[in-house]
């Protein structure tokens, strides 16, 4: 039988938490499967050996709609985005248990429209701050990716849409897959 803990990490009350949400246990390797980390990395945080990354507590409170300070602390109870402590219901409310497919397509057209209208806004003729604003989002979106272990992926999307580009034989003012590769800053 195992030992009760002396003490219980805010990431295993989440864990718990999310598992009471969907109706069965989260095992340690399963909650880590779902933020992209090793199993090993919960478990070591949930003991109290390993100090949780701002990284991981970031990414753990956007998967979960979590405060990531909260997350961060050695005990105490997780909180939700709101501050009130972290529940099966805070699960269920935020929607985060399963997002169908639909919904995060529609989400997705409503960032994209976000960044359309951010891009016109930047390059209004009283503004003229395109370049500053789309080389902000480039670095926030490589930063992104690698917060979520998704590097790789990004990068062969991207890859694949600067040769669309580039075979299009349309204009591009600048050389994208250089862009695109260029180090933040």
């Amino acid at each position: 039988m195992p030992r009760k803990p002396k003490f219980i990490h805010p990431v295993r009350a989440l864990r718990q938490a999310v598992g009471e949400a969907k109706g069965h246990t989260i095992s340690q390797p399963a909650f880590a499967a779902m933020i992209g980390t090793s199993p090993a990395t919960i478990q070591s945080v949930e003991l109290g050996r390993l100090r949780l990354s701002p990284a991981l507590a970031r990414r753990i409170a956007i998967g979960f709609s979590a405060d990531a300070r909260s997350l961060m602390k050695a005990k105490g109870k997780p909180r939700d985005w709101m501050g009130r402590i972290y529940t099966a219901d805070s699960c269920r409310a935020s929607k985060v248990a399963d997002i169908p497919q639909a919904a995060a397509d529609a989400l997705g057209e409503c960032l994209l429209k976000g960044v359309e209208g951010l891009l016109l806004a930047a390059n209004a003729p009283n503004k003229k701050r395109f370049q500053m604003v789309t080389t902000s989002l480039r670095d926030w979106l490589r930063s992104t990716a690698k917060d979520f272990q998704l590097s790789n992926e990004w990068d062969r999307a991207m890859n694949d849409l600067a040769k669309r580009y580039e075979g299009s034989g349309k204009p591009l003012p600048l050389n994208l897959t250089a862009w695109l590769r260029s180090t933040p800053g």
